[in-house]
């Protein structure tokens, strides 16, 4: 959050903002977490500085931050940039992805590698501290909103 506050307070009215961030919505870290794996893709420690603040974010939490940041989301994508997993977990991903796709929850379309963000900056930070990052027994967890 320290981030999106940043950026609104340099960007004009206007302004654009781009962000690009590993998914945790991402198939393949179903299959992870299927399997007994962490589900995060970057979930080890590198004993670098940027460590200290490892999270990996939903779509929608990504749009939520950017809202609460005083953005208006422009466009969100997810990609998928490597191919290292084989055919049969490739597969096994989109099969795990099918059911919270047909019940309306996470589009097949946002279970992409990484999230990728576009955003227009539309007034001033609304919320610097929202409960769903900051407020560990806060409000219920951020909703999905139809992206």
């Amino acid at each position: 959050m320290h981030l999106i506050s940043e950026a609104n307070r340099i960007l004009p009215n206007g302004g654009l903002f781009y962000i690009t961030t590993p998914n945790v919505l991402f198939d393949q870290n179903l299959v992870g977490y299927f399997f007994g794996r962490h589900p995060f893709s970057w979930s080890v420690y590198t004993d670098g500085y940027g460590d200290r603040h490892n999270r990996e974010y939903t779509t929608f939490e990504l749009i939520k931050l950017m809202e609460t940041g005083g953005f208006t989301v422009d466009q969100l994508e997810t990609l998928t940039i490597s191919r290292s997993a084989d055919f049969a977990h490739r597969v096994a991903g989109k099969l795990l992805s099918l059911f919270p796709a047909v019940v309306g929850r996470v589009p097949l379309r946002m279970r992409g590698e990484f999230s990728h963000v576009q955003a227009r900056r539309s007034g001033p930070v609304r919320e610097r501290y929202p409960t769903f990052l900051y407020d560990l027994f806060g409000r219920k967890a951020v909703e999905h909103e139809g992206f």
